[in-house]
């Protein structure tokens, strides 16, 4: 799954929702072929991850030494809250992301005793389970703008030639108001959307949806806040100028909570 040609050794860009936290917990696709995905990727020495679940007015990263598994949600089994994902946050690594984002003159800093929430740690663990590859979180910046996460992904680009993951963790569709019991089919308006935005990933003009993305349809239910939509726009700019999209999951939760996922080359 390497880039060929003259980037064969680049590491792929890889975006994939993470679901409800009790995803880790559920017989579900979504969680199978998480699984599944960590055996059949290249491996990487290092992983940047960036979740829907942490924003910042700047880019902020998390530090060196073992990552807190935070468990940022309530009203799930106790056995969800007994999970952890014992991390490590590497001086090398940290030091790759902050000089990446600084040479593209992104204001960055580290943001020390910053753990993994579960939008980092619940795909890390389904696809990574022994913890043994280096993690950074990078935040989102605290800007509902596309084109400055796109930008923000731009400037991760080098990175995939150290065998560098960026990983993006998010949703295709994130309504919390408007889910289902588990089975239940999915609305219209979440299929559309869904439809909407693999044509715009895999379209000619893939780059345009940092601009277009205001003009699909039902956005305002698809993704009332943006926030776990970010995370692809990050992973599209790090795959570069010419981004190809592969979809390599696509599943409902919840009635219309879409848990799709892409590989970028």
């Amino acid at each position: 799954m390497k880039v060929t040609g003259k980037q064969e050794t680049w590491m792929p860009p890889l975006f994939v929702s993470h679901g409800a936290p009790d995803l880790i917990l559920r017989d579900h696709p979504c969680r199978h072929f998480l699984e599944n995905l960590g055996r059949t990727l290249p491996r990487p020495r290092g992983i940047v991850v960036v979740s829907g679940h942490w924003e910042s007015p700047t880019a902020r990263v998390t530090g060196v030494g073992r990552l807190e598994t935070v468990h940022d949600f309530f009203g799930f089994p106790r056995e969800l809250y007994e999970i952890d994902y014992p991390a490590q946050g590497e001086a090398w690594l940290v030091e790759a992301v902050l000089s990446a984002l600084t040479a593209k003159n992104v204001v960055c800093e580290q943001a020390k005793g910053q753990g993994l929430d579960h939008g980092a740690w619940v795909p890390l663990r389904l696809m990574f389970p022994e913890a043994q590859i280096p993690v950074v979180q990078l935040s989102l910046l605290k800007s509902p703008s596309p084109l400055d996460h796109l930008k923000l992904g731009q400037a991760l680009h080098p990175l995939r030639q150290q065998e560098i993951l960026i990983l993006g963790s998010g949703a295709i569709t994130h309504n919390l108001r408007r889910l289902s019991r588990p089975g239940t089919q999915p609305e219209a308006w979440s299929i559309q959307f869904t439809q909407w935005l693999h044509q715009q990933l895999t379209g000619e003009h893939a780059l345009s949806l940092a601009t277009e993305l205001a003009n699909a349809p039902h956005l305002a239910l698809a993704h009332p806040t943006l926030e776990h939509l970010m995370p692809l726009l990050v992973v599209q700019g790090a795959a570069g100028l010419a981004p190809v999209a592969e979809r390599i999951h696509d599943s409902f939760d919840y009635g219309s909570l879409n848990l799709g996922a892409y590989l970028f080359r």
